[in-house]
């Protein structure tokens, strides 16, 4: 049995579409990520998009996207394929796997993009966001995060206001089921290309690290920090 199918039957996957490529990550409550590395990426990209067009996620408004992703990828992944969920309601029934056509041919079967290899998945829920998702917002910026203390999702909140930069977006996901060594909350940033995101960098460097210095190894844990642009947004029309 292919790797590819343990991870993508956690997942278990959504329901039918007449999606548009927005590029933008569509807002959700509940997240999906889903870390492989594969050698053929236009084979994933192909595949990937043939489901969002089958109409296998419109009854449920599940959007999806497909990421390069540029650096700290898990255990070495190089693509992340992310499904957003509106609530809780919009998450798949057990037998989408076997009932629906367009999971099994897609996550079941042989496949042009069959040289990628599972490297885990998490479910997160948004539980922060500020500012708006746009479809030149392509370059997530992020870091994976221990909480270590109770109030520290709160602190890091007044952080995130203390440290923005206009026009970029950012939030707060909190690790439902899964994370990676010991994860349990993520930080992301949108730009629109990463020459933007090292631009904001420089100029805001200072000011960052110095509003970082009010935490100690007691409130947090940075496990890992990582770098995806966007390669497909399927959203629900």
């Amino acid at each position: 049995m292919k790797s590819k199918i343990l991870t993508f039957i956690i997942s278990a996957l959504l329901m039918a579409s007449a999606y548009a490529d927005h590029h933008e990550a569509p807002s959700a409550k509940y997240v999906l990520n889903i870390q492989n590395f594969t050698t053929n990426m236009a084979a994933l990209i192909a595949t990937q998009k043939a489901f969002a067009d089958s109409g296998a996620l419109k009854e449920r408004q599940v959007g999806m996207a497909v990421y390069q992703i540029n650096a700290g990828g898990r255990d070495g992944a190089n693509a992340a394929i992310n499904f957003f969920y509106q609530d809780a309601a919009s998450l798949p029934p057990p037998n989408v796997m076997t009932q629906s056509d367009a999971h099994a041919k897609t996550f079941m079967q042989s496949n042009d993009d069959d040289s990628w290899v599972g490297k885990g998945s998490s479910i997160y829920e948004t539980i922060h966001q500020v500012g708006q998702l746009t479809p030149e917002t392509r370059v997530f910026q992020g870091a994976s995060i221990k909480a270590m203390s109770a109030d520290y999702p709160e602190r890091l909140k007044k952080f995130l206001a203390q440290t923005a930069v206009d026009g970029v977006p950012y939030g707060i996901q909190q690790v439902v089921i899964g994370g990676y060594e010991g994860e349990t909350h993520r930080i992301w940033w949108g730009y629109k290309s990463q020459a933007e995101m090292l631009q904001a960098r420089e100029k805001n460097n200072d000011r960052f690290r110095s509003a970082q210095a009010q935490f100690t190894q007691q409130d947090r844990e940075i496990i890992r920090t990582w770098l995806a642009t966007s390669l497909l947004v399927a959203t629900p029309e």
